[in-house]
């Protein structure tokens, strides 16, 4: 019986690629294996390895394609980003490792590229939500401002007229007349006798919306009580009437001009400063959205082997911990608000637990949305390695810097060196739960899922 040869695929794997070499000449692949020592799987293995080096040539930058020849055979575990033609996927997994990367952490890296991709679309969903919601803001608040312009211009308008009469009937005026949504209303009449003629005169009209009295015209109001002045009528304000004693009474009306002009004053300088808070916002947003894009694009930040595997491992001893606390577990789970929880539990009583993986400062510092998560359990906890926890805890970079206000309902679990799970600051647990009873079935059916179909 003639010994099968050992196929790599590496460079110095001469016979692999003058099997390549005749398979691209014509040789038929079940013809491989009566001319060369090797089986017929391993013929197939070669063939697949043949196509994935003449596919990938051109659609992968160079250096990507060096590590895929140094790979080997071994590339063939990536076949999944191959067949789905995903050049990118591949490209940044080959350019994160070396050759001597197992078979088993290749699965590992496409798993965690998809994961990453999902993260990013979801956070990316959410960014875009906010920017439409902070944009409609904006254009709700210009044109807020664009209308109280106006009114001040047509209050500064209206105080440039009225300095062209007379002391007077300045006075009368402005103690007369009051401001409401923009217009201007009558509030005093000196003669109860002279409305009709204004009213006649198209001075004034009644507004049956507003229940009061609207000022059309205003030069003909000051003209109207100019005439009276100088036809020798005395205008006392003190023994004025009120009029439009609905709108006094049940409208959000200024009581005089000046009084207008500054509560607009205010009421613009407000919305410039929400306006200007919004945009910073917005602006936060887009370089949020922009660091996401780039870092998508550096494979040091997408992909880690060792932080995989330490993700790997710190999650595993989450759920053992839940486990032996008679909580039934389950990882990666999807909440309602489409957030992601590395690990949930509940109880019989049906308390519910969420443990949030960390392997990095930086993995902590880029979850800006990680409190989304504490409306959906009665505990939450964070769990770190003791490295990650020291720096957790460091003086102006401690987490609890931007976060006091969730000491109590935040919890810390703390792995050491020995793999040994410690709780170190417990959750005391103040959360309201939101849809319990959907939370639960949800993580049953997972948890079932996992048994069942092997998922």
């Amino acid at each position: 019986m003639v010994n099968k040869a050992m196929i790599t695929g590496k460079e110095e794997d001469q016979l692999t690629f003058k099997i390549i070499n005749e398979l691209e000449n014509g040789l038929r692949v079940s013809e491989v294996p009566e001319r060369y020592p090797i089986s017929l799987d391993q013929a197939k293995r070669i063939s697949r390895y043949k196509n994935m080096l003449i596919e990938t040539k051109g659609k992968i930058s160079p250096d990507a394609y060096k590590n895929l020849i140094h790979l080997g055979m071994k590339s063939l575990y990536l076949g999944s980003l191959f067949r789905e033609g995903d050049w990118e996927g591949l490209n940044d997994i080959l350019l994160s490792i070396t050759s001597e990367v197992k078979r088993r952490d290749l699965t590992l890296l496409i798993e965690e590229l998809h994961k990453k991709r999902q993260k990013n679309k979801d956070i990316q969903e959410e960014i875009n939500i906010l920017r439409n919601e902070f944009r409609r803001d904006i254009k709700l608040l210009e044109s807020q401002l664009k209308r109280l312009n106006e009114q001040t211009k047509e209050i500064n308008y209206i105080f440039d007229l009225i300095n062209k009469y007379s002391v007077l009937v300045r006075k009368v005026f402005l103690d007369g007349v009051g401001f409401l949504k923009g217009k201007l209303v009558l509030m005093k009449i000196f003669n109860p006798d002279w409305l009709q003629t204004m009213l006649q005169d198209g001075i004034i009209k009644y507004d049956d919306q507003e229940l009061g009295y609207i000022i059309v015209n205003t030069i003909g109001l000051l003209d109207f009580y100019e005439n009276k002045v100088d036809n020798g009528t005395i205008i006392n304000s003190f023994k004025a009437e009120s009029v439009n004693l609905d709108v006094v009474n049940n409208m959000n009306l200024t009581g005089s001009l000046r009084e207008a002009k500054e509560s607009i004053k205010k009421e613009i300088s407000n919305i410039k400063q929400q306006k200007k808070n919004i945009e910073q916002k917005l602006k936060n947003i887009n370089q949020s959205k922009a660091n996401i894009i780039i870092e998508s694009k550096d494979i040091k930040h997408v992909l880690s082997l060792k932080e995989i595997e330490l993700q790997r491992q710190l999650k595993n001893q989450g759920l053992k911990w839940l486990y032996n606390q008679e909580y039934a577990v389950v990882d990666d789970f999807t909440l309602p608000n489409k957030k992601i929880v590395d690990v949930i539990g509940y109880s019989k009583n049906g308390k519910v637990i969420v443990i949030d993986v960390k392997t990095s400062m930086k993995d902590w510092n880029n979850d800006k949305n990680w409190t989304e998560t504490l409306k959906y359990c009665d505990e939450f906890y964070f769990l770190v390695n003791n490295e990650i926890y020291k720096k957790f805890n460091k003086g102006a970079n401690s987490f609890w810097k931007d976060n006091e206000r969730f000491r109590d309902a935040v919890g810390i679990l703390v792995v050491d060196e020995t793999n040994k799970l410690t709780l170190v600051e417990p959750s005391i647990g103040h959360m309201k739960i939101h849809h319990p009873t959907e939370l639960l079935f949800e993580i049953s059916m997972m948890t079932s899922g996992n048994y069942v179909l092997g998922l």
